[in-house]
């Protein structure tokens, strides 16, 4: 018991002596190597070093040795690791447990983490895979959001060819820079779209197709998630633009779209060519094989697809429409055993 009470006086008198004092006892024979509070050397191959280093194990010849636990305290800041140290640098397997809530579970040579391990960061987050230098080189990131990250890395961002899983379910695999999908690269949409092309700072931006899951494709140039300009030659006609907004829809060529009219009562229109000034599409009927130009604000239908709420009218529409069918059938069956019957009468 006094040994432990004269350990723990000496770790007091050591942390007082060196308040606000930056604590390095390194000679220019022993670089990188700082002394506890018992004069036991161990390596730390950074800069500045610890105000306080603790370590809680064996010293043979002067160095830290074998299994044990060791502190380093720094401004606000404290790091402990535990596992085994050979002649005063850390070996093998360690477990390093930050103050901040980080964790770290892997290998380690010349005081660095190296090799294979994993990174726990205090958010969630979490990576496994390669380390040199004491930096995370390639592997896998998982993010507490349930999104992912599989490839490189370059000073902590990522870098080089990497595929990114995002948590709504869309991907991209392709070329990172700078911790950004920049260059060029494919994004699978969880609607079913996909776009292969150039992408800046993690946005649809240069030259690149956007297949919809619909069959229809754009070819051409994107800034900004947006596309601008088409590859593609249109109808002869006026000046026209490759797409124009409605509302919070908007129409390409090629859209498939819907004239305004009551519910069965739809005519079915493909955009051949939009003239932006007037606010009209020209467009072939394909219900009538007639083609016409038409203002857009009669034109009923988001991207090409269905309004939802004229989708449920069609459905109660049809049901209506089969049940009056079922009646008349009843009436028909009655007439012919029972004779004629005013009933179902219109």
């Amino acid at each position: 018991m006094s040994t432990i009470k004269h350990r723990i006086v000496t770790i007091l008198t050591v942390l007082i002596a060196t308040s606000g004092v930056a604590h390095a006892d390194v000679s220019v024979a022993q670089v990188n190597m700082v002394k506890d509070a018992n004069g036991c050397l161990s390596l730390y191959p950074f800069s500045p070093p610890p105000k306080i280093t603790l370590w809680f194990g064996s010293c043979v010849n002067g160095y830290a040795s074998g299994h044990g636990t060791l502190v380093r305290i720094f401004d606000g800041f404290v790091f402990t690791y535990i596992g085994d140290l050979n002649n005063g640098e850390l070996a093998g397997n360690v477990h390093l447990i930050a103050s901040n809530g980080d964790r770290y579970d892997g290998g380690f040579a010349d005081g660095k983490k190296s090799g294979k391990g994993v990174y726990y960061w205090y958010g969630g987050d979490r990576y496994e895979g390669t380390f040199v230098d004491d930096k995370y080189t390639n592997g896998v990131v998982y993010y507490s959001d349930g999104g992912r990250y599989e490839g490189g890395f370059v000073e902590y961002k990522k870098s080089g060819r990497g595929v990114r899983y995002y948590p709504n379910g869309d991907r991209y695999e392709g070329d990172f820079t700078d911790d950004k999908a920049t260059g060029n690269g494919i994004k699978y949409f969880a609607n079913g779209d996909r776009y292969e092309g150039d992408f800046v700072d993690g946005r649809l931006t240069g030259k690149g197709t956007l297949y919809q899951f619909d069959g229809k494709a754009r070819s051409g140039a994107f800034v900004d998630d947006v596309f601008k300009e088409s590859s593609e030659k249109t109808s002869s006609g006026p000046a026209s633009a490759t797409y124009i907004t409605a509302g919070s829809a908007t129409y390409y060529v090629g859209d498939i779209v819907f004239k305004k009219g009551f519910i069965g009562d739809h005519d079915e229109l493909k955009i051949l060519q939009i003239d932006e000034s007037s606010r009209r599409v020209y467009v072939i009927n394909i219900d009538k094989k007639t083609n016409e130009w038409v203002y857009i604000s009669d034109v009923l239908s988001n991207n090409g697809r269905w309004d939802e709420n004229i989708n449920n009218a069609k459905k109660v529409y049809n049901a209506a429409e089969d049940a009056y069918k079922v009646y008349q059938d009843v009436n028909k069956a009655y007439n012919l055993f029972f004779g004629t019957s005013d009933k179902g009468k219109k």
